[in-house]
């Protein structure tokens, strides 16, 4: 059976998906959470997009604490030259997801999930590891 691709809702999706505000997430896995979520509705509509498109995307969107990232991505693919082997968008994302941990350990880049839960755990250490809610 031949199914007719909605083009307006594959455009929708990909505007949306291109749109994406790193600004907005907490991390990059949020970040990419999202993105699988709309690389997985364009693929369902028939209009997948190449990972090498959405690869550029992200790099040009990264914050100026993954510019050490940026840079080492596209000199490894400058100096390689012609058998330079593209990543693929999940491999590309393993490394996005390593660089962010390193920057972490740096302590460059904080994720305020990770705050809320620091301060949630000295709150409950500071009443002796106690909870604030009453027993039934």
């Amino acid at each position: 059976m031949y199914v007719k691709v909605d083009e307006e809702k594959g455009f929708q999706i990909q505007d949306d998906l291109l749109f994406l505000d790193l600004k907005n997430y907490d991390t990059i896995y949020d970040y990419i959470i999202k993105v699988n979520k709309y690389r997985a509705l364009l693929k369902d509509c028939g209009n997948p997009m190449k990972d090498d498109r959405l690869i550029h995307h992200i790099l040009k969107r990264l914050r100026s604490k993954y510019a050490n990232f940026v840079s080492s991505f596209n000199t490894h693919k400058l100096t390689i030259g012609s058998s330079y082997l593209k990543p693929s968008f999940d491999a590309f994302v393993d490394m996005l997801i390593v660089e962010q941990s390193h920057l972490m350990d740096f302590g460059l880049l904080k994720s305020s999930k990770i705050k809320t839960l620091v301060a949630s755990d000295d709150h409950k250490s500071s009443q002796g590891g106690k909870s604030n809610k009453k027993k039934k």
